[in-house]
């Protein structure tokens, strides 16, 4: 199935949000995910399936100052 991940097409195998996550290797501890401009709850990232086309933006928190 293809998506787009940040801006680049992506080939995955699974429709579940949060494997997609763990699989592309973003830390999934501290992130935000835009699924087709609808911010996921991290509470629900592992309920959400994934279709066809669908647009994912990753977005990493850093701490600093």
């Amino acid at each position: 199935m293809k998506i787009t991940v940040n801006g680049q097409t992506k080939e995955v195998t699974t429709k579940n949000l949060k494997q997609i996550v763990e699989l592309l290797g973003f830390d999934t501890t501290n992130y935000v995910i835009v699924l087709n401009d609808e911010i996921i709850p991290k509470s629900k990232v592992n309920e959400v399936e994934v279709k066809e086309n669908d647009e994912i933006e990753i977005l990493t928190i850093m701490g600093g100052g």
